[in-house]
């Protein structure tokens, strides 16, 4: 492979500038998707890595957390990476996925509630009179509740990846700082051979 392959200079990642509205829409992606109708897309095409991906700050992060869990050993306590990383992450996990399923639930329980008026609308035999405007309201509210529950879903989904991201360019960074220091150290106690 060509050593100067991936030396281009690759552009911002267009997340980054995007407004609220351009992320929740996925709106910033369509210069990717323009290049690539254009043509076939290139290692130039790529985009430089966000700053919340970027490997020395993550695993900096992850390092700090892990040396509290590597001090309570002293204490009597194992350490544990899943509580280093939960310490690390976990708070905003919960919480984003805590307001995310309570509105997810709101939502879909509000869609059989509009699609009940409608039925009783449409049947002769129902014993409360539905009128026409609220039969269009019943109406509106199906297709938004339904829209705003796809629409919530695919950032949702976007910010978990992200999270995952950030879990595993540690976890990648933590790993090759201990190879790199036992192939630097094998002298060092705790490391049996180089081999």
């Amino acid at each position: 492979m060509d050593p100067g392959y991936f030396d281009t200079v690759r552009e911002q990642n267009p997340r980054e500038k995007a407004n609220p509205i351009s992320q929740v829409t996925f709106w910033y992606t369509r210069s990717i998707f323009t290049r690539g109708r254009r043509g076939q897309l290139g290692i130039s095409d790529v985009y430089r890595c966000s700053p919340e991906h970027v490997a020395t700050d993550r695993g900096d992060a992850l390092a700090a957390t892990w040396g509290r869990q590597l001090s309570q050993k002293e204490k009597g306590k194992t350490p544990s990476l899943l509580r280093a990383i939960l310490s690390l992450y976990g708070r905003q996990f919960f919480i984003v996925n805590l307001l995310f399923a309570v509105a997810d639930a709101s939502f879909r329980l509000c869609i059989p509630l509009c699609l009940e008026g409608m039925i009783n609308y449409f049947s002769p035999s129902s014993p409360t009179a539905v009128s026409t405007t609220e039969a269009y309201l019943y109406a509106t509210g199906v297709v938004g509740f339904m829209a705003i529950n796809a629409t919530m879903m695919h950032p949702m989904l976007l910010w978990l990846l992200h999270l995952s991201l950030k879990v595993r360019v540690g976890c990648c960074s933590l790993i090759y700082r201990k190879v790199r220091y036992e192939f630097l150290f094998p002298w060092e106690k705790g490391v049996k051979t180089m081999l």
